[in-house]
């Protein structure tokens, strides 16, 4: 189900050409995204939130890589559009946290999961790992981090190497 909301995103939005860019796809949906270095003072990789216009927000932190700054986004984007926050609460990505099963919340999970496919849609890193012979060529085609696409492809029981 959760994938199902960035698949849509894909087929709207996404012109077909990698890196997938969750700006614009944000953009498209009538969402505002920049950089707010005061992030990174707070520990946060992102935040998203909907003003008191009811306009929604994506913040993410520019002093972090480029990687993760994307994934951010996407997984701010994943909070939006799935309708977990709520004019007046805002919801935020620590920096570097472990996540794993027991800690991560189920919201968190789900947006992670929103960022996975709307980065690395299934459909194409399946047909790109017959290709591109290791998750690091794969994550930089992508534009994620090694870990992001070493991951993905885990989940989806790609093992072409």
């Amino acid at each position: 189900m959760t994938t199902q909301y960035a698949s849509d995103a894909l087929n709207r939005y996404w012109n077909g050409f990698l890196p997938v860019d969750p700006i614009v796809i944000a953009q498209q949906y009538g969402i505002s995204v920049f950089a707010e270095p005061e992030l990174n003072t707070v520990g946060a990789s992102g935040d998203c939130y909907i003003d008191s216009q009811g306009n929604p927000i994506i913040r993410y932190n520019p002093y972090e890589p480029v990687t993760r700054q994307r994934f951010t986004i996407a997984h701010e984007l994943g909070h939006l559009l799935m309708g977990h926050i709520r004019q007046g609460e805002r919801a935020h990505r620590d920096p570097m946290r472990s996540y794993d099963q027991h800690w991560e919340r189920p919201m968190e999970r789900q947006a992670n999961e929103f960022a996975a496919q709307l980065l690395m849609p299934e459909t194409i890193v399946r047909m790109a790992a017959r290709e591109i012979p290791s998750v690091w060529e794969l994550a930089s085609r992508f534009n994620v981090s090694a870990d992001a696409m070493g991951y993905r492809v885990k989940n989806l029981g790609v093992s072409a190497w």
